[in-house]
């Protein structure tokens, strides 16, 4: 009777709308349940079944406040980001992953010449260099893609939970200092601009799985820059 139960219970959860289920997830398993003591994470999906995952929230911001940069000729890395309806903006998806549905182009962005040079407007490269097998060659292989007058837009984390799904891919974390001094190194005398976001809290709430929505604006415009928790760039090349 108990196991009929759980199985109509578990069907019933299945057939409802994400947003309901994630809400449901919340009320189910709330956040403060456990405190301190809790070790093991609320969510193995970066909060994605509690919400918005906190590093979509801030990138999906970061996109919308530099909605005029995407223009033209786009690449994006792994997906296409989302484009104001008129822009005119075409956009290529750059992936090393043959079963990316997504994916126009299929290569390993730390391969020299890999995507075409001088080619692309506006460069979006979201978490790029996680998995990275190579950091600096993937960051040169954007920036050479890049046409003059162009912009890269990129972001990467400083605190996250590693990526079970590519546990043996994923290798880099990155903080604001490191991913300046590379831009600078590869992108010589372009403008390069790094913004650090999160703080402590955030970052310890990445950690446990928790979604933006159980953090709020409040929390997550908080920025202490001795406990980032991503950080975000956007690098002009001169035309």
């Amino acid at each position: 009777m108990i196991g009929r139960a759980r199985r109509l219970a578990g069907d019933w959860f299945a057939r409802l709308p994400p947003e309901q289920r994630a809400r449901l997830k919340r009320a189910l398993r709330p956040a403060w349940r456990g405190g301190r003591r809790r070790s093991r994470p609320l969510s193995r999906e970066a909060g994605r079944d509690r919400g918005t995952p906190v590093m979509q929230w801030y990138e999906e911001r970061f996109l919308r406040e530099h909605s005029a940069d995407l223009r033209g000729r786009v690449l994006a890395f792994r997906a296409a980001p989302e484009v104001g309806s008129g822009s005119g903006a075409g956009v290529e998806v750059v992936d090393i992953d043959p079963t990316n549905p997504s994916a126009t182009i299929l290569a390993d962005l730390a391969d020299p010449g890999s995507v075409p040079a001088a080619s692309y407007d506006c460069v979006v490269a979201l978490d790029a260099l996680r998995e990275a097998s190579d950091p600096r060659s993937v960051v040169r292989t954007l920036w050479e893609s890049v046409a003059p007058g162009g912009v890269v837009l990129l972001s990467s984390s400083c605190v996250q939970r590693r990526a079970e799904a590519a546990e043996e891919a994923d290798r880099w974390r990155v903080l604001p200092a490191g991913l300046e001094g590379l831009l600078e190194e590869v992108a010589g005398a372009a403008m390069v601009h790094v913004t650090p976001l999160g703080n402590g809290a955030v970052s310890a709430a990445v950690l446990r799985g928790l979604a933006a929505e159980e953090l709020g604006p409040a929390c997550l415009d908080q920025v202490d820059p001795d406990a980032p928790t991503l950080v975000l760039a956007r690098v002009e090349r001169p035309a």
